[in-house]
């Protein structure tokens, strides 16, 4: 009896595991929920991090507000950070200004003082969303200090990036400011460029071989054209290199940096074509991957990915535990604007996309978090994606669904891509999406469908699992192979199943199975 009740304990558990989530939360008292992080604090456990407009007061308040959610995505707690003297701004334009490291989260932005004036903050906040220190930053009255994204550097302190805004001169300068491991201000650096001197940072991360850093973000060309910004310095922050990505005729902009395990670094964003739509100039998403200490040459570059739009970028990147590359990002599947040509509503969708070390895309795949009815504006927009330690996916998606008060939208999404049950998302997404996997290529499954026998033949050398569900998750049949098996399913009913297969306890590929009479 205590072994089958281990066995039920343990399918069950696997079941879960193999699922996602997608969560719609919304903060008492609060208006203009704005989702911006979703991180793991341990198995089944996770923390997200946003803003909202706090109205508990009478008056509208900018606060930061922290969660805690559950294994399946349900929130456990909530606290909203309200600043002494000061409001917090909600920037829509950066993807990681929340960072995880050990067992504490950190917040890098800018808040505005009593005096009106824009200041740079960080803070710390332990796993229970309590605050445990907040550090300012400022420069002169007329000089706004912005950061826009926090990381650690190599001697246990903290880097940030962003901009200097100078209503002086009308110039926008780089910033780069160290701090200790208390936040505590060591140096900074006003990153200049030739006219026009406009520029900033989106992204930060410090070589640990070298020490050199690597910013991206965005640069003026000309008045107004706009390009990617790539900047190497020092370790103190001295310019070594600045250039660009997008090729000639082509602007663009940088949002998001990571180093993979092979010491190099990925670079994602969007390039900005002439071609425009209602008298907006439209985007195709972009990616480099690049040496640091050789950054005019890149390894390798996805240039225009998907088509033509207005809203079409990778926004956020992440490696995975084999060296896959997961992008997030967005693309407007009906070509909309804000006002839109003829009053068109835009419909974008929140959109992720596997590449693998040598940048050949592997999977893509669109998902519709649409909440509002009929032709009212649909904007989604991812801004990071994190993996877990089982495999799966973390997504924090900001959701633009006039005209209601939108909710926080965190997503869980399984190794497969998965954010609900497997069998609901290989019945969903199995038909009408663009679904691009290499792996489809080393596993035949026939008939199918299947009366009796079904037969598997796996390109695979390494013993796999394979399992097969019926549509309420129970499983039908499990077994272990290495390169071909022929199982009898003359016995079970007629309808549809989902064939499983894993390895080393991660799903590495679903497809569906239909059993005939």
């Amino acid at each position: 009896m205590r072994y089958i009740l281990y066995l039920l304990f343990f399918l069950c558990s696997t079941l879960l595991k193999a699922q996602g989530f997608k969560v719609r939360h919304s903060i008492p008292n609060a208006s203009a929920n704005s989702t911006k992080a979703l991180f793991e604090i341990s198995p089944g456990n996770y923390i997200g991090a946003g803003f909202v407009i706090d109205t508990s007061s009478g008056q509208a308040i900018n606060c930061i507000a922290i969660m805690g959610l559950g294994s399946q995505g349900q929130l456990l707690w909530t606290k909203k950070y309200k600043g002494h003297k000061i409001e917090y701004y909600n920037n829509g334009l950066i993807q990681r200004c929340f960072y995880q490291k050990d067992n504490f989260l950190y917040y890098a932005g800018c808040a505005v003082d009593t005096a009106g004036n824009n200041i740079g903050v960080f803070l710390k906040f332990n796993m229970n969303g309590d605050t445990l220190w907040q550090r300012k930053y400022k420069d002169s009255t007329l000089i706004d200090l912005i950061p826009q994204m926090v990381t650690a550097s190599v001697d246990n302190g903290f880097l940030m990036t962003g901009f200097f805004q100078n209503w002086i001169t009308n110039t926008q300068q780089g910033l780069i400011l160290k701090t200790d491991a208390n936040g505590n201000e060591l140096w900074r650096k006003k990153i200049n460029k030739l006219a026009p001197n406009v520029q900033d940072g989106k992204a930060i991360v410090q070589d640990s071989a070298s020490k050199k850093i690597a910013v991206v973000g965005y640069q003026y060309f000309n008045s107004i054209d706009v390009h990617d910004n790539i900047l190497i310095l020092d370790s103190i922050g001295n310019k070594i290199y600045q250039g660009s990505f997008c090729s000639s005729g082509v602007g663009g902009a940088a949002w998001d940096l990571v180093q993979t395990k092979d010491s190099k670094l990925l670079m994602v964003g969007l390039q900005i074509y002439s071609e425009s739509i209602g008298g907006y100039n439209c985007n195709r998403s972009f990616a480099v991957k690049f040496d640091i200490d050789s950054p005019a040459t890149p390894i390798w570059k996805i240039d225009g990915y998907d088509k033509l739009g207005i809203y079409n970028a990778f926004s956020c990147v992440t490696e995975l535990k084999n060296g896959d590359l997961l992008m997030g990002g967005y693309i407007d599947t009906l070509q909309g604007v804000w006002s839109g040509p003829n009053n068109q509503p835009g419909n974008i969708f929140t959109r992720l996309t596997i590449a693998d070390a040598n940048g050949n895309i592997k999977w893509n795949r669109y998902y519709n978090y649409k909440t509002n009815v009929g032709l009212n504006e649909n904007k989604q927009q991812i801004h990071s994606i994190n993996a877990c330690s089982d495999g799966s996916w973390l997504a924090a998606i900001e959701g633009y669904n006039y005209p209601g008060v939108n909710p926080f939208l965190f997503v869980k999404y399984d190794s497969t891509g998965c954010d609900s049950s497997l069998f609901y998302c290989s019945n969903l997404y199995s038909v009408g999406l663009n679904k691009q996997i290499n792996i489809n290529q080393k596993f035949r499954t026939f008939p199918n469908p299947v009366k009796d026998v079904l037969h598997l033949e796996i390109d695979h050398s390494e013993e796999i699992e394979i399992r097969i569900l019926d549509i309420y998750g129970k499983e039908i049949h499990q077994e272990k192979i290495n390169r071909r098996s022929s199982i009898d399913l003359s016995a079970i009913k007629t309808g549809m199943y989902l064939l499983s297969v894993t390895k080393d306890k991660e799903v590495i590929y679903t497809t569906k199975i239909v059993k005939e009479d």
